[in-house]
């Protein structure tokens, strides 16, 4: 077993990889609920029943459409932005 000269840091270390595990778990487990909510009747109509009578009107007939305007219209620009904000709070690397 190799020892480290910074005990300390590799606590630290250790403690922001499970912090960012957990994060990453608790991100998919969101998503997951938001593409599974048109078949979770009290998550449905509680939260997006604005949209089916605004911004999609076919949501409430199709409920397939939620998972494919999350997946291919609001996912790719929310994880772009996300890496943009991620990238400026990172450290420059040099």
């Amino acid at each position: 077993m190799a020892t480290t000269a910074y005990p300390r840091a590799a606590r630290v270390n250790r403690r922001r990889e499970r912090r960012a595990t957990a994060r990453s778990a608790l991100r998919a487990l969101a998503l997951l609920l938001l593409l599974l909510a048109p078949w979770l009747p009290w998550l449905w109509h509680k939260v997006y029943s604005w949209l089916s009578a605004t911004a999609v009107p076919a949501l409430d007939k199709y409920h397939w459409l939620w998972p494919v305007v999350i997946l291919l219209v609001l996912l790719p620009p929310i994880s772009t932005i996300g890496d943009l904000i991620a990238r400026r709070r990172s450290p420059a690397r040099r």
